[in-house]
This record gives structure tokens, sequence and C-alpha cells, in this order.
């Protein structure tokens, strides 16, 4: 594949440099992948300072012979995964048969797993999910040949993070099932052969360091391409009436570069252009912007003091008749909002109460609002929940996991744009986690405002750990400093 020379006002034409970053690469496939997997690994140089991990489905009642098999066709080193394995550049990690594999602080580690011949085999999901919370943006995602769906949600995780996708090309699958499952999310940032696969990997690590040069100059970009930058965010706002001129720059910059390479442009003008004649890559684009990233009960510690010391102060000034009012802004697919719907209802069951409790979640973003309302998660999003919880909580469902008709009905989604649309009232806990990060310091003052406006009379604002109440700072009185409680 012939790397994108994205030239002119956004020049790209820097070396690759090896020791910027350390990105770890995960490999997902099934059945027919073995020749792909040959492939990919034949066409990677052996010394570009990244990380494979692969995860197969193998059969449980025999000795794999992967790693004499890959070992063949490159020249890392390729090995067998073991427990608390450092991850270490220019090496191949194979998934051990009978395990879950998943990443944690540069380590790899192993997860029992359960044999089962009525459950499908998400054991992708799980390490690919794993991936793109430890490594985020440094994480790329590659679904090759195999049958089912297992690796459709893992890529999904990865696009959240601002990760890398690419998929098997499907007429080059010898099993094209799970390649045509993940293209379907719409969340494939490439569609390639195995052998074109390395050149798009080496792309995204370009675009990156020519971010990160950006980002530390200070100079983002020309006159010129502040103009266009800002002519295709007022097209986005026409065509999906989302408005993303007040977000910060080198975010917003950072998807549209990603989505030139994808399109092997040189300019942003020439980007623009496509954006008004292509109204399928303005969709892409846009979705690149809303950036969804969740998990239940994220930030444990911050999530029992609200279970311990939050929730019952909430309910020590209620009478029975009062209405108990949550707000989950930028709830993106829901776990967050129904984190606080299983806190409360833990509460009430312990305390044998009954309230009148709603539990607002908002977000931006159409299809994750929609996604949140039917409460159905992989296993790989409720993995790390207390056995108890899940039990009490979840059905299961196939591979699938859905919250509970109680929980669910205690929760009530909607599409809104906190900044613009009339916000709800007399909140008593208020939760705005890593929402205000993505906007510049006009639309932190505006929104700041009407989420003050929203509390109730003592009640609770929950912000996310790098955001500041410091424009409303008189009015709060701090809870906790570490979790932004107020």
């Amino acid at each position: 594949m012939d790397t994108p020379d994205l030239k002119g006002g956004l020049n790209l034409n820097y070396s690759f440099e090896r020791q910027s970053k350390h990105y770890v690469v995960g490999i997902g496939a099934s059945a027919g992948g073995l020749e792909a997997l040959q492939q990919l690994l034949s066409s990677i140089p052996s010394d570009t300072g990244l990380s494979f991990i692969v995860v197969l489905h193998l059969s449980p009642d025999y000795k794999s012979l992967m790693p004499e098999l890959l070992s063949r066709c490159t020249q890392m080193n390729v090995q067998v995964a073991e427990e608390d394995a450092t991850i270490i550049p220019d090496n191949v990690y194979i998934i051990p048969i009978k395990k879950y594999i998943v990443v944690d602080n540069h380590k790899i580690k192993l997860l029992d797993k359960i044999p089962t011949y009525h459950s499908p085999n998400t054991s992708i999901d799980i390490f690919l999910t794993s991936l793109a919370h430890q490594y985020k943006e440094k994480a790329v995602a590659i679904i090759l040949s195999g049958t089912g769906t297992d690796g459709t949600k893992g890529i999904e995780e990865i696009k959240k993070f601002g990760g890398l996708t690419i998929i098997q090309e499907p007429m080059s699958a010898k099993f094209d099932g799970m390649p045509l499952s993940a293209i379907g999310s719409g969340k494939a940032d490439y569609i390639l052969p195995p052998q074109l696969v390395y050149g798009a990997i080496h792309n995204f690590i370009q675009e990156d360091n020519y971010l990160k040069n950006l980002i530390e100059s200070g100079n983002f970009a020309s006159q010129d391409d502040i103009e266009v930058l800002d002519e295709i965010l007022y097209h986005v706002k026409a065509s999906r009436g989302i408005d993303f001129t007040a977000y910060k720059r080198p975010t917003i910059t950072r998807r549209i570069i990603r989505r030139m390479g994808v399109n092997n442009l040189k300019t942003l003008d020439q980007y623009c252009k496509l954006l008004k004649a292509n109204s399928e890559e303005t969709e892409h684009l846009a979705n690149e912007f809303l950036i969804n990233i969740t998990k239940f009960f994220r930030d444990n510690e911050a999530f029992h003091q609200i279970e311990h010391s939050i929730i019952p102060e909430i309910f020590k000034n209620k009478s029975f008749k009062d209405p108990v009012k949550f707000w989950v802004v930028g709830c993106s697919t829901g776990e967050e909002a129904y984190s606080f719907a299983i806190l409360v209802h833990e509460y009430l069951k312990k305390t044998k109460q009954v309230y009148d409790v709603k539990i607002f979640a908002t977000d931006i973003d159409k299809e994750a609002v929609e996604y949140a309302s039917k409460g159905c998660y992989a296993e790989g999003s409720v993995l790390h929940l207390s056995k108890d919880r899940l039990e009490s909580y979840f059905t299961k469902e196939g591979s699938k996991y859905k919250v509970t008709v109680e929980i669910r009905k205690m929760v009530v989604f909607a599409q809104q744009d906190v900044a613009t649309n009339p916000p709800y009232n007399k909140i008593d806990l208020l939760s705005c986690r890593n929402v205000l990060i993505y906007f510049n310091s006009e639309l932190q003052r505006k929104t700041l405002g009407i989420l003050h406006f929203a509390l109730n009379l003592n009640g609770y604002l929950f912000l996310g750990p790098s955001e500041s109440a410091e424009i409303i700072k008189d009015s709060l009185e701090v809870v906790s400093k570490k979790w932004n409680i107020f």
C-alpha cells in the first residue's frame, strides 16, 4: 500500500520515529486465519518497534503449533504469551490454549477460560477491549479471517479511544464472517488484504507523530488551513445538526487528518471538497468526532465514595414523596448511568425504602444513546464486575449480558446537546465526566453555568479527574478534590 502523502498546508514529510511511542497491535483471527497471519507477518519489518499480540480461536483439545508456523515467516521473536510477561517491542505473543488474554500496565494477564459448547467465543472482544483501555490511541486492532462476530465489539472500543482499526478485505479471507461483521459496525479505518496492512499502520503512526509536533510547536496550521477547518466544521453542523466548532482544535484536527489518510488525500481543501460531495464521508467524520469512552463503575474509588457517602446523604434529606433525580451528561453507551442505578437500587434494597428515582442520561451522539437504551453489552464490558452484581443486575443472552428490566426502567435516555438544549432541573447528583476536556474555554464556561443551574440546593456535581469547576467555585463546596466531587 502506498502511504498517503499528506502534503500541502498540513505537511506529513517526517521520519517514522521508532522511539517516540510504543504501539501494540492486537490481531484477531479464527477459521482460515493462519494463512492471513503468515501473509501479514511476512510483510512487516523485524525492527518496527511495534508489539503484536495474536488472539486465535484455538481448539482446547490439541497442542498448538502456531509459534513454530509463524516463526517461519518473521524474524521477530514469536512466543506463547505468559502471565505477567512485559510487552516488548518487536515481539509476537500468541494466546495460550484455554485462556483469555488481557493487558494491564504493559504486562500480559491470562484468565482461565471455562469450556463451553453453547456460547460464542468472545476472546478477541475481551482482549481488544482491554487493549483499548490500556493503550488508547497507541492501540491497533486487526481482524482477519474467521466465522462469527468476535472482534466487532473490540474494534468499537479501539475506535472510542482513538486507536486504529484494520479489517481483512473479505474477498481475500477464507472465511469472511468476522471481517464482514466488523465492517458492518462502521468502525473500520481500513479494509485491506493482509499484505497491505503494515502500510496503514505506518501511516497511522506518522499521523500521530505529526500531531504531536504540531501540538508541541503551537503552530497547528496556516491561516488558510484554519479557514478550511472552520468550513469543514460548519459543513458537519449543517449536515448532522451537531456543532463541533467550540471543541478543542487538537482533538478535531487529529480526527480530520485520520480521515484524510484513509481517503489518501493530501490537503484539507481536497478533504473539504470530498465532504461536500460525499454524505457518507460526512457521517464517518462526525462519528470520529463523537468520542464515547466509558465503563461500568469507571474509577472504582470514586464510585466507592459515592456509594458509601453521597447516596446516603442524598436520601437522608428526602421525604418519601420527594423525587430523586440524577443526570449523567455525556452518557455515551450507558455504562455509567446504569452504574448509578445499581448503586441506588442496592441502597434502597439495603435500607428497605421506596423512592421515586429517575436517572436522566443524555448524549449528543444519537447512535450511542440508542445503544445505551438497549442495555446489552459484550462479555468484555462486564468482566470486571463482581459476581454478585453480574448475577443480580444482568441476564446472559448468548454471548451478551443484558441489564435487568428493573434497572433499565430507572434510566431515561435522550439525545441532547448540553450546551444548546434546555437542561433538566433540581438534580440531586449530576455527573459530567470527561466531557468538558473536549470543549474550548468559552464553551466550558457556558456549560458549567448550565450544570450549576440544573443542580438542586445541596445537590452534587461529579466531574472528570482532569476537569475544573473553578468558574463556579464560589457556589460549590469540595467533597473530594481527587475525584472532583462537589
